[in-house]
C-alpha cells in the first residue's frame, strides 16, 4: 500500500485431522473423521524502521467440535468458531536490543444441538481468551558472543469444563537467562542458562478434555550445544 505499510487477506477451506479419542474417553484411541475447516483472515504489517515491524490482524476459524459427551464418549458435539485478533511486534528497538512480543485475543463459541439442549455450554474448554508474551534479548556488539534475555508470559483464565461451570485461573510467568557462543575444538558451540518461573508462581492448566495438570515450579536449566 505504501513503502512501509502492507495489507493481506485470505480464505482457506480444507480437511484437517481431528486426532483420536483421549485416554479418559470410553472410546479411547478411536480415530476421529477428518473435519472440514474454514478460515478467513485479514490484517496489515507496518514497518516502523527497516528492522522493527508490527503485524495486526483479525481471523475467524470454523470447524467441527470434538469432546466428551454425557456418556463419556468422544465425538463431534457441534461446531466451534474461533474469532479473534492477533498483534505482534518484532525487531530491533535499538542497537543490541531485540524484541519479540505479541498477544492473541480469542472469542471461542460453540453452536449445535448439544448447546441448544443445554448438554454443553456455549464456550468450549481449552482456548484462553487472551495470551500475551514479551521476549527481550540484549547483545551489544562489544559483548561478543555473550547475551542476556528475559521473557514474560501472561495468560487469562479460561473455561475448564464443557458445561462452563468452572474456570481454570490465569497465570503470569517471568524468566531470565543468558547465552554465550564460542568455539569448541574448531566447532561452533553455545552454553545456555535460564531461570524459569522466577516468582515460583503456582497454577493449574487444563486441556480441552477437562484434565488438569500443574504448571512447572521455579527451575534452573543449563544446556551446552556444539555442532561438530
Amino acid at each position: 500500500m505504501t513503502k512501509d505499510l502492507a495489507a493481506y487477506a485470505g480464505y482457506t477451506k480444507g480437511l484437517e485431522e481431528s486426532g483420536t479419542a483421549p485416554f479418559s474417553a470410553a472410546n479411547r484411541g478411536e480415530a476421529m473423521p477428518a473435519a472440514i475447516t474454514k478460515q478467513v483472515d485479514a490484517g496489515f504489517r507496518y514497518a516502523f524502521t527497516s528492522r522493527l515491524k508490527m503485524v495486526a490482524g483479525v481471523f475467524q476459524v470454523e470447524k467441527p467440535y470434538f469432546n466428551l459427551n454425557s456418556a463419556n464418549v468422544y465425538g463431534a458435539l457441534g461446531t466451534v468458531r474461533h474469532r479473534g485478533v492477533e498483534l505482534s511486534l518484532a525487531g530491533n528497538l535499538f542497537e543490541g536490543l531485540n524484541v519479540v512480543a505479541g498477544t492473541t485475543l480469542i472469542q471461542p463459541r460453540l453452536s449445535g444441538e448439544p448447546v441448544s439442549r443445554g448438554i454443553v455450554g456455549p464456550i468450549p474448554p481449552g482456548p484462553r481468551p487472551r495470551s500475551s508474551f514479551v521476549n527481550l534479548t540484549y547483545q551489544p556488539q562489544a559483548w561478543g558472543g555473550f547475551s542476556i534475555d528475559g521473557q514474560i508470559y501472561s495468560n487469562s483464565e479460561k473455561t475448564a469444563r464443557s458445561d462452563n461451570s468452572f474456570n481454570s485461573e490465569g497465570w503470569v510467568e517471568a524468566n531470565v537467562g543468558f547465552r554465550y557462543r564460542f568455539t569448541l575444538w574448531d566447532a561452533p558451540a553455545a552454553v545456555r542458562a535460564q531461570l524459569s518461573n522466577i516468582t515460583n508462581n503456582y497454577a493449574w492448566n487444563s486441556d480441552s478434555s477437562g484434565a488438569f495438570f500443574p504448571r512447572s515450579p521455579r527451575r534452573f536449566l543449563v544446556n551446552l550445544t556444539a555442532d561438530f
